[in-house]
């Protein structure tokens, strides 16, 4: 369903599901997760509305605890920034606006002094998954944590996408409403091209 905003403030909340969320105003989705520091697994399909694009910063996820974060689908996702020292498993899947994903290695100015964001015992590695994304930059690709990455490589992302109708798709509706196109045109382009 639709939201207008996306506020928490649980800090014993260890998982959440988010499916088929959409946000109107994205301010505040990392400081919401962030505020959420026993969070160990985060699970969405579909959770859109976290682009910068959306009236956002940049979202900053300060995460000690997690080891599972999988965003599915979350196709206006672009600049995100995680401390995460915990993690394990992060999917970016579907991510068609992705353009920056940097791990911190150590949380932000406001987080640092409370003892709950102290990242307990060693680091671990991790795998990312970006199938059918863009390829970000960032600290993220190349980082001594990352354990694998699929795909492998930027070349093999970009001929993974040349194939993706979905993803071609989102780029002509991004062209759209960048170019102040209507949505009309839009559809009935969109229509023809799948007949």
């Amino acid at each position: 369903g639709r939201a207008a905003s996306f506020t928490l403030d649980l800090p014993h909340l260890r998982s959440i599901q988010l499916k088929f969320v959409t946000l109107e105003d994205s301010k505040g989705v990392g400081d919401s997760f962030s505020r959420c520091p026993s969070l160990e697994v985060m699970d969405s399909y579909k959770f859109w509305g976290t682009g910068t694009r959306n009236f956002a910063k940049i979202q900053v996820f300060v995460l000690p605890n997690c080891h599972t974060w999988s965003m599915m689908r979350s196709d206006d996702a672009d600049y995100m920034d995680f401390y995460c020292p915990k993690m394990r498993q992060m999917e970016l899947e579907g991510a068609y606006a992705l353009k920056r994903v940097n791990l911190l290695s150590k949380p932000p100015a406001a987080y640092a002094s409370n003892p709950v964001y102290k990242a307990r015992g060693a680091e671990t590695r991790f795998t990312l998954c970006l199938r059918d994304s863009c390829w970000p930059t960032g600290s993220i690709i190349g980082h001594p944590r990352l354990a694998l990455c699929e795909p492998a490589s930027k070349e093999e992302a970009d001929a993974a996408e040349d194939s993706n109708p979905a993803a071609a798709t989102f780029r002509q509706f991004q062209a759209m409403q960048s170019g102040g196109g209507d949505m009309a045109s839009f559809l009935s382009n969109l229509m023809k091209q799948h007949q």
